[in-house]
């Protein structure tokens, strides 16, 4: 069995309520906000929607298709508002993510990002009796395999407890991590496939979807066969010798807020504006904003205009 992680996304099919708004909370250390995160999800009622039909866009489909490579496939979603669940786990609309300067950001810095994630691995989820963290997945399963499909951020997070769960695999050559954004190899160097963003020219498509197309071309050369990250990481290195550098672009990064406005405005203009004709529109202004994020943010500005409840969520007394 091949066990294939991913990252979550933004993008979801329902609107969060205000409560399930990481911009929310307020006050305390990464710990005690963790815990009144947790707490809120325990004390609302059961999840309204199956995680595989509440993330939307490209990158969720690109995940999807991994698991239809074969029948020894399976999912797992690694989520910064749920921790590790399946895509069968019933969940509220949320908004929350390890990407630094969000504004549903959960943490400011890679140790928040570790001591949220081992939070969310000692709540018990929204299924009983399911892995809350990796190490715990291949605890279960040493002698599976493992393919970690994760973006910088979300690998910084749990990077602790893929070194944890590497020492517990029967064969540490079971274990994949395809992250073609990483800066460094946050300890996980014999784990990281020699991959970039020079794949983009193989692939082409935005690049937040890179990672789970360059995955889906990795499992389909190993066809029936039994995963190894040896064989990969030379097949990996082969294509990678042969791929040209990406043009380099110097775009002003911006906010969430900042990509709003900036829609906001636009639509005002011309209620009629596409979201391709306007991301196109923002980066040949010199600004930088991903596909995926820019088309989460379009449907938010366009539906704008409800009233938003500001009110902080103080953390609840937790005995």
């Amino acid at each position: 069995m091949i066990h294939v992680v991913v990252t979550c996304t933004s993008r979801k099919g329902l609107k969060p309520r205000w409560e399930f708004l990481a911009r929310n909370l307020r006050g305390g250390g990464v710990d005690r906000r963790c815990e009144t995160w947790t707490r809120l999800l325990d004390l609302a009622a059961p999840g309204t929607l199956a995680a595989e039909d509440l993330y939307q866009g490209s990158l969720w489909q690109a995940s999807r298709r991994l698991v239809t490579l074969g029948a020894r496939t399976t999912l797992w979603v690694c989520s910064a508002g749920y921790g590790l669940i399946r895509p069968t786990s019933m969940l509220h609309a949320y908004g929350a993510t390890f990407s630094f300067g969000e504004e549903d950001s959960v943490c400011s810095s890679v140790d928040e990002a570790a001591a949220w994630w081992n939070g969310l691995g000692r709540w018990a989820g929204p299924e009983t009796g399911q892995p809350r963290t990796i190490e715990e997945l291949v605890r279960a399963k040493p002698t599976d395999s493992y393919v970690l499909v994760l973006s910088e951020p979300y690998l910084r997070a749990v990077t602790k407890d893929v070194r944890s769960a590497a020492v517990a695999l029967s064969n540490s050559d079971r274990l994949v991590v395809v992250c073609a954004g990483a800066r460094g190899h946050h300890g996980l160097g014999e784990f990281l496939l020699p991959a970039d963003a020079r794949w983009q020219t193989k692939f082409g498509g935005p690049r937040h979807v890179l990672n789970a197309k360059i995955a889906e071309w990795l499992l389909s050369t190993v066809g029936s066969g039994p995963l190894s990250r040896t064989a990969l990481a030379d097949a990996a290195l082969e294509v990678a010798n042969t791929l040209e550098s990406l043009p380099v672009w110097n775009r002003m990064p911006l906010t969430d807020e900042d990509v709003r406005a900036f829609i906001r405005g636009a639509l005002a203009a011309d209620g009629k504006a596409t979201k391709s004709r306007l991301l196109r529109r923002l980066r040949d202004s010199g600004r930088a904003c991903e596909q995926g994020r820019f088309g989460g943010l379009f449907e938010e500005a366009r539906c704008d205009g409800e009233p938003k409840t500001r009110r902080a969520i103080r953390p609840a007394k937790l005995k």
